[in-house]
């Protein structure tokens, strides 16, 4: 008898197995959601707390961050 040999992948479907076990690595979409809706929150109270502004692309005036920690942040939520 002879070993079997399994046939060669390509490039394209290797990289596709590679995809495949990355996105079965992450959580689920709820999870990942929640977590980045976190991240926002904790991003603004940290440039909020800074006092970092932007200039608005257009206009020109300056955009300051509001800290979705606060009264008023939460009530934009």
């Amino acid at each position: 008898m002879t070993p079997l040999q399994t046939p060669r992948r390509s490039a394209v479907d290797r990289f596709l197995g590679v995809v495949e076990f990355a996105g079965n690595l992450l959580p689920h979409p709820a999870t990942l959601f929640f977590l980045l809706t976190v991240a926002v929150v904790v991003a603004s109270a940290i440039t909020a707390q800074f006092d970092l502004a932007v200039p608005h692309p257009k206009t020109g005036e300056l955009v300051a961050p509001v800290n979705l920690q606060s009264v008023d942040g939460l009530q934009r939520i």
